[in-house]
């Protein structure tokens, strides 16, 4: 089967057929264009902030990581910024005015609910939006915001901005396309060779989808995306692979992990200390490094079924699941048609006459 030919290959169009399909996108956009009109037209407060308003994607949305849900519903994540000192409000009036504006619509009542420092719209489709409010600290970071904490009846501080800035600079640093001696698939690789920023990208996928799969009796354990994706991010080199990238996120974590439970910053605010759960409870951290290791495990046996299609697929499977690698078989098969149909075009164009001297001789 060609598309087990190369494991590279498979990876690939599996991850390009999960990614979020044009009908959700537009969904999505629908819905995050008229939540930013809702607010610029709140007159009572959120008008005041003028242009000072932005709104933007935070998270996996931001970053080009967001992976479409095989039965739950997927999240998107929106920071409602507002260019203005922070110290001129308290927290509770920023997030009480953003309850206030939900509540009092008819579109939205009842569907927002409250958490502990966003308000979450969930629509009757597949998705729900998370919207975190918060102003401006331009003393900590240019990008910095001070966002309202119920929990702990304050500001909290964040850089949502920051960390997509961080990660779309690592994973545009591709400085070299790997070769692991798979097979090549009967069709042109070239068709299906990385650009731009896809290697680190694709790879944080595969990490998400196997931590799905590996944790799924266990979510209690399970390790959060910021994580995987910020080691994915310091760990990533510039391999143009995606097995590639995670066998140096693998070796990245292994050094890190040699002194003992890893501290991670968050890349764009030091302040923020991502591993502070695995610090608290050793036991999720031990957690993590078994995903680890059976990651390792998994690479290992795809670089060890060169000609045992059957297991490769059943690796693969256990990876990814598998409705997601149904979905692979149909993106792959699906560009393999456009492939084979463009060349069939393209050698009756050469096979066409150009001038009266090219066409065929025929005898009367």
């Amino acid at each position: 089967m060609e598309f087990l030919e190369n494991p590279e290959i498979a990876l690939e169009n599996i991850v390009d057929g999960i990614r979020l399909d044009d009908t959700r996108l537009a969904k999505m956009k629908t819905a995050y264009s008229a939540i930013t009109s809702l607010l610029a037209n709140d007159k009572e407060f959120f008008a005041q902030f003028g242009n000072k308003i932005e709104v933007y994607a935070q998270g996996s949305a931001s970053i080009g990581t967001t992976i479409k849900p095989t039965d739950d519903d997927f999240d998107l994540d929106i920071v409602l910024h507002i260019d203005y000192d922070y110290a001129k409000f308290s927290p509770a009036i920023l997030y009480n005015n953003l309850v206030r504006v939900f509540n009092v619509s008819s579109r939205y009542r009842d569907k927002f609910e409250k958490k502990n420092r966003c308000v979450r719209i969930n629509y009757k489709d597949d998705f729900h939006m998370d919207i975190l409010p918060g102003f401006s600290d331009k003393s900590t970071d240019e990008t910095a915001i001070r966002v309202p904490d119920r929990e702990v009846r304050g500001w909290s501080l964040s850089n949502p901005k920051g960390y997509t800035s961080w990660f779309l600079s690592r994973a545009s640093q591709i400085i070299a396309m790997e070769d692991f001696s798979f097979r090549k698939s009967s069709l042109d690789t070239k068709e299906f060779e990385k650009c731009n920023d896809k290697p680190l990208k694709d790879a944080v996928m595969v990490l998400k989808m196997f931590r799905n799969e590996y944790f799924r009796n266990d979510e209690g354990n399970i390790t959060p995306s910021i994580i995987l994706t910020t080691l994915a991010g310091l760990s990533y080199r510039g391999t143009g692979t995606i097995l590639g990238t995670l066998k140096q996120f693998i070796k990245y974590v292994r050094e890190q992990s040699d002194c003992g439970i890893i501290k991670l910053e968050n890349p764009s605010l030091k302040s923020e200390n991502l591993s502070e759960r695995w610090e608290a409870n050793p036991v999720i951290y031990n957690n993590f490094l078994g995903f680890l290791d059976s990651l390792e495990d998994k690479i290992a046996d795809l670089e060890e079924t060169t000609n045992d299609f059957s297991l490769r697929e059943s690796v693969i499977k256990s990876m990814v699941n598998q409705v997601n690698y149904s979905r692979g078989v149909e993106h792959f098969s699906a560009r393999s048609q456009q492939y084979r149909s463009r060349n069939d075009e393209i050698l009756l164009e050469l096979a066409k006459p150009k001038t009266e001297l090219h066409k065929p001789y025929y005898s009367e």
